[in-house]
């Protein structure tokens, strides 16, 4: 059966698009790939970045939210560790190497968690500075007094806010640290000390690790709520 000459080019149309479309698609995850590879190179980083629409302003708005993310992520993995420090209490020796087992990969989840933060915060922080900097850069360039003076308050305002966001970053990271070092110690000890007697030692230290993480959890709202606030200034 002849198919028509009208549906011929119909579907050769429908190809044609769907490979520009491919090609356009493949094209910007390489962009992506390339921007996230070139992260130790701020210039083409963000020229990269540039090319697929991003503006420091607008890498500085995505990572800040996805910091909130991180935060959330990390006391989430820290709260599963103390659940299951918690469930060592009453289980049979048999069971306990299983348990133990559970805890350490829970712990290992919180380090890593903890690492992906701190790499989220120390990029927020290159990014905001590297914003205001260009920012400060532009604002000599105008010549306008008046137009100068309404950028460099906006700038002033933002960078005041970004220091409130920055400040508690830094403090939810302090409260994390006493918290990994507690769990870490709990993890070793009892990689040692398999036994009952070595739960009940466990016991009396749960308490202490509870009240740091009730530390922790406070710190990190009050950054997620400057993050919230921050990310406001921004849109």
């Amino acid at each position: 059966m002849m198919v028509p000459h009208r549906e011929i080019y119909v579907r050769q149309l429908r190809l044609g698009t769907n490979s520009t479309l491919l090609r356009a698609i493949s094209m910007k995850l390489l962009l992506i790939l390339i921007a996230i590879t070139l992260q130790g190179c701020s210039q083409m980083y963000y020229s990269t970045w540039e090319m697929l629409g991003k503006q420091k302003r607008d890498l500085l708005r995505d990572n800040v939210e996805n910091l909130a993310d991180d935060q959330k992520e990390v006391h989430e993995e820290v709260a599963d560790a103390l659940t299951r420090l918690r469930s060592l209490y009453g289980s049979p020796n048999d069971k306990l190497v299983s348990v133990y087992d559970d805890l350490r990969s829970d712990y290992d989840d919180a380090k890593s968690k903890a690492e992906a933060l701190h790499a989220r915060v120390e990029k927020v922080d290159e990014i905001a500075n590297d914003l205001f900097e260009e920012w400060n850069d532009e604002i000599s360039k105008l010549r306008t007094p008046k137009y100068k003076a309404d950028s460099r308050s906006k700038l002033n305002q933002t960078k005041d806010r970004y220091s409130k966001l920055h400040a508690s970053m830094l403090k939810s990271e302090r409260s994390l640290k006493p918290v990994l070092a507690a769990l870490e110690e709990q993890v070793i000890y009892l990689k040692h000390n398999l036994n009952a007697q070595a739960l009940g030692s466990i016991k009396n230290e749960v308490n202490a690790i509870e009240s740091e993480i009730k530390t922790l959890s406070t710190s990190l709202q009050a950054s997620i709520e400057q993050s919230k606030a921050f990310i406001g200034t921004l849109e």
